[in-house]
């Protein structure tokens, strides 16, 4: 406290805003990778004794200051408790309550800070005869120092002192404002998981702690000023003289200053205005705006190691959604995307700095930034020429001179991307959305949804341990997917009427259901275009785990062991450690899923966009060991799935089955080799029914050399190049 108070207020206003920022970060990251459901060791007990003892402290301390900064101090430590029962429940509600207090506390607590800092400087054209005011120390960096100070200034600056006023009942927790939802989120995740003792001590708190933020209302509002204009500014004729002076101590200009000379600078004043609006107008923004989604994004972009691939990705959602179907739901923050494609060009500039491509100016838009991975090839490959003249092909058909330096710079962005795992991620994306923005996409059909659902989604039940000893079922559906793959779990999303989040990192993107609500239309969907792999048998017993929740069973010890014995029949079964917890667990018997016949044929291009292969193989051959060129569909799946794979014969009328080396290695395999089936019936069917996402981009480019096959070229050394140029950009090379 004596550090808040102390030091200058324009850098307490840095340790009581960014510091915080960052250790909140922090532990939101600590808590997240180390908690474990059903392990000892968790954070939450440890986490709720904090918020305990802060939400006490902070309220019952602070009504004891009378030095504004220390009483601020104490009021943070409060607010600190709310933010740390956010943290400590860790489910989604409380983390989006966690992530929304601690932005809307801190753009509130920069605006009581600027407000302050503004009203000490505002304060040097007046004067006043109180001798503690004369007394106090460092008056220049901190003007304003007791709350005293503040007495009437109502009557000095009525728009000031209403700003105040407004960001003060924010921190209270007055409605409308924006402090108030605030706290709404964070007590309603708290009572959702059973922390009524807690939020009831929040509740007290914040009405307790509303007495000091009161006591700053009445000295402002309520008593006469004690501050005085400065006579020389009330004579007519009377004004300051004051001197400008050069960097080198040098007389430049003499000027007069009056007192309708003296006004607040713009930075405070637009900053204090727009800030204040916010807090008043928050009631009228769009509730999506809080949606999980848009947070990851802010904090995302704020995040410079991960800065290009945001800015690309940005950028990437914006031009792929231009020409395709929103819901009403996403209209409004892809065109906030829109607005942002117009700055652009000055991201371009920070991509640059980023990037250290001093060389940069050389590569002439912004498209052949994100192609330096084509670029950096081409460059690596000619190092070894000197001088100038030297061309480089990039995916985009242009050409550039390159000099050494920019042959160097070009290799070190590429060696920067690798390092942040990001290069084919990147380049995956826009050659995606690049072709996707070419044409109009097509509506997702629900059977699509199904047959990827078959192949990548997983139905999960997890058991969570409050401080009480009782365990909450936590059911949920996810499909995880490579990150470049993205652009198709926000389409199959929006299908679904946005229900669950997305969380998208380096490596993966998760569509996640977690809420009831949001499962009971997953159930509905997949009743009415059900899946025909065994994971139907998943389904069914977590439909019947739904069914108990929806009942209220789950919250009878008899109830929560019934749905931990049908949870052990699914997937691959529950824990040791919960088996340890539930001794007595006796699995259920597993449906048996017997028909195996292909519902649709969208069904089955959603499953081939999730397990299937499209390939090229090229090896020598014959004497004079020329280049052969064979290419092969596959579909790999685990051989309990066997007679669903055997059943794809007779639905292609085509290929076999083999298993993948022996029967001990538990999966089998679905191919075709012939080219005459490839030709006439696997090339047309994926030509009607389309391959979505990246895989995508895979089939297109077996196409090709499945067209150059048709027209032998094949049998001339330039058409097997081609082939082998096609085949070195696919699956895990492109």
């Amino acid at each position: 406290m004596d550090v808040y108070d102390a030091i200058p207020t324009i850098v307490t206003t840095f340790v009581a805003i960014i510091a915080k920022i960052s250790i909140f970060i922090f532990l939101l990251g600590l808590v997240y990778h180390t908690n474990s459901y059903i392990s000892e060791f968790s954070w939450t007990y440890a986490l709720l004794i904090s918020s305990l003892l802060s939400l006490i402290i902070g309220t019952v301390v602070g009504l004891t200051q009378f030095r504004i900064k220390r009483l601020l101090a104490y009021s943070t430590i409060s607010h600190v408790g709310f933010i740390l029962l956010a943290l400590s429940i860790s489910s989604i509600e409380s983390i989006q309550a966690f992530m929304f207090y601690l932005m809307q506390y801190s753009i509130s607590n920069l605006n009581a800070f600027f407000i302050i800092i503004t009203i000490g400087f505002s304060l040097y054209s007046y004067i006043t005869k109180n001798d503690e005011f004369k007394s106090l120390l460092d008056k220049n960096n901190s003007p304003i120092q007791l709350i005293s100070q503040l007495k009437g200034y109502f009557y000095i600056n009525p728009l000031l002192s209403l700003s105040l006023a407004i960001t003060i009942f924010s921190f209270a927790g007055v409605p409308p404002l924006v402090g108030f939802f605030a706290k709404q989120m964070v007590l309603s995740a708290a009572l959702d998981n059973g922390y009524i003792f807690l939020s009831l001590i929040a509740i007290i708190t914040s009405v307790i702690g509303a007495a000091y933020y009161l006591n700053i209302i009445k000295e402002i509002f309520f008593y006469a000023p004690e501050h005085e204009v400065n006579p020389i500014f009330n004579e007519p004729n009377s004004s300051l003289k004051s001197k400008i002076f050069n960097g080198k101590n040098v007389l430049i200009k003499s000027v007069l200053l009056k007192g309708k000379d003296i006004f607040i600078s713009s930075p405070f004043s637009i900053t204090i205005s727009i800030i204040t609006n916010v807090i008043i107008l928050f009631i009228f923004m769009n509730k999506e705006w809080l949606s999980m989604g848009t947070i990851n994004l802010l904090f995302l972009l704020c995040a410079k190691e991960y800065y290009t691939r945001n800015l690309l990705l940005l950028w990437n959602t914006k031009r792929s959604v231009s020409n395709t179907y929103l819901t009403s739901s996403r209209v409004h923050l892809f065109n906030g995307y829109n607005r942002f494609a117009a700055k652009l060009s000055t991201a371009a500039a920070c991509l640059r700095s980023y990037a250290c491509l001093r060389s940069y100016a050389c590569l002439r838009s912004y498209a052949t930034a994100v192609c330096l991975r084509s670029y950096a090839t081409a460059a690596k490959a000619k190092a070894k020429a000197s001088n100038w003249g030297l061309i480089a092909s990039v995916n985009y058909d242009q050409t550039w001179c390159m000099t050494p330096s920019t042959r160097a710079c070009a290799i070190a962005y590429a060696r920067c991307l690798r390092k942040l795992k990001l290069r084919l991620a990147i380049q995956a994306t826009l050659s995606y959305v690049s072709k996707a923005s070419e044409k109009k996409i097509n509506p997702i059909s629900p059977w699509f949804i199904s047959g990827y659902s078959d192949a990548e989604g997983c139905f999960n039940v997890g058991f969570q341990k409050n401080p009480n000893g009782k365990f909450y079922v936590r059911p949920s559906f996810q499909i995880k997917v490579h990150s470049r793959d993205n652009l198709l779990l926000m389409q199959i999303r929006d299908y679904l009427g946005g229900i669950g989040n997305i969380y998208t990192n380096t490596k993966d993107s998760k569509f996640t259901v977690r809420s009831l609500e949001d499962i009971l239309k997953i159930i509905t969907h997949f009743d009415n275009y059900p899946l025909i792999t065994q994971k139907k048998a998943d389904f069914m017993l977590f439909k019947q785990i739904i069914l108990k929740i929806v009942e209220g069973e789950h919250l009878s010890a008899k109830g929560l062991q019934e749905i931990v014995n049908i949870r052990a029949s699914m997937n691959l079964g529950i824990s040791a450690s919960l088996h340890t917890i539930f001794p007595n667990t006796v699995p259920v018997t597993r449906p048996l899923i017997e028909n195996t016949t292909v519902p649709h044929p969208e069904w089955m291009a959603g499953f081939v966009t999730g397990e299937g292969c499209f390939l090229i193989q090229m090896a020598k051959y014959g004497k004079d060991k020329s280049d052969g060129v064979s290419l092969s569909f596959k579909v790999s799946q685990h051989l309990r799935d066997e007679l669903l794979l055997r059943s794809f014969i007779s639905f292609f009328g085509c290929g076999l089955f083999n298993y993948h080396g022996s029967k001990n290695r538990k999966s089998g395999v679905f191919i075709v080799r012939k080219f005459a089936d490839i030709s006439d019936k696997i090339l047309p069917f994926f030509k009607n029914h389309e391959i979505r996402g990246i895989k995508r981009e895979d089939f297109e480019d077996w196409s090709k050399a499945v067209e150059l096959i048709r027209a032998k070229a094949h049998l001339t050394e330039a058409g097997v190049e081609k082939i082998r140029g096609i085949k070195s950009g696919m699956n895990r090379l492109r």
